[in-house]
């Protein structure tokens, strides 16, 4: 008889493993173990974690390189919702929008950047912000300028790069809308020239420098420098 008890209570005892593994696999889904779920949601997390890190960063530097070329009187800086990030192993890249007035009631200034930010260190570098141009284009030169077909951002993405590859520490550059120009290219090429301003190295001043790009017919731009 009490042979018969054991027996049934081993029986009993591997009903009740049974049925919590079951229910177990039961919670994760069916075929699905709970463990790589919650890895999932970490990994989210991290990546979220990132980005905010990485966005508050970049913030700072880009207000930080916005008063030290504008100046003190810069005020209501307010950075977009429209922020944007991209992993690439340490190195996030991140860009945005944002407005400021120049002085207190002055009209708003609308800018775009871009910002590298290092997971590893915390750092940032490659800070650039480029102020939007509301003003109305040039009138056609008499050389008839296909406007359509030229690009201010590639002219002035490709004379940052040019100002960065000679001042590997510069930040902070931002470009002049109202000085652009186009004038006639060699070999019946457009050339847009203008502006800018830039900190080479921490701790400088900013400083005035020129570009000038020049654009085939077909649009596509054949050539940008930047100099002192």
């Amino acid at each position: 008889m009490n042979n018969c008890l054991r027996f049934a209570a081993l029986v009993l005892a591997a009903g009740s493993a049974a049925g919590a593994l079951a229910g177990t696999e039961a919670a994760a889904g069916p075929g699905v173990a709970a463990a790589p779920a919650v890895a999932a949601s970490g990994e989210a997390r991290v990546r979220d974690r990132t980005h905010a890190d990485a966005l508050a960063q970049c913030e700072t530097a880009v207000d930080h390189s916005i008063h030290e070329i504008r100046g003190k009187q810069v005020s209501d800086l307010q950075f977009g919702t429209d922020a944007r990030s991209a992993a690439d192993g340490d190195r996030v890249d991140v860009k945005g929008t944002g407005h400021y007035r120049r002085t207190a009631g002055a009209a708003p200034v609308s800018f775009h950047y871009t910002c590298a930010y290092d997971e590893a260190t915390g750092a940032t570098s490659g800070v650039l912000f480029r102020e939007a141009d509301n003003s109305p284009p040039p009138a056609l030169p008499v050389w008839q300028a296909d406007l359509s077909r030229i690009s201010p951002e590639a002219c002035e993405a490709a004379a940052a790069a040019s100002m960065q590859s000679s001042h590997p520490r510069a930040s902070g550059i931002v470009f002049d809308g109202d000085s652009r120009k186009l004038e006639p290219g060699g070999d019946g090429r457009t050339a847009l020239a203008g502006t800018g301003r830039v900190v080479r190295a921490p701790g400088m001043q900013a400083t005035t420098f020129r570009y000038r790009c020049e654009f085939e017919s077909s649009g596509r731009l054949a050539s940008a420098r930047a100099s002192d």
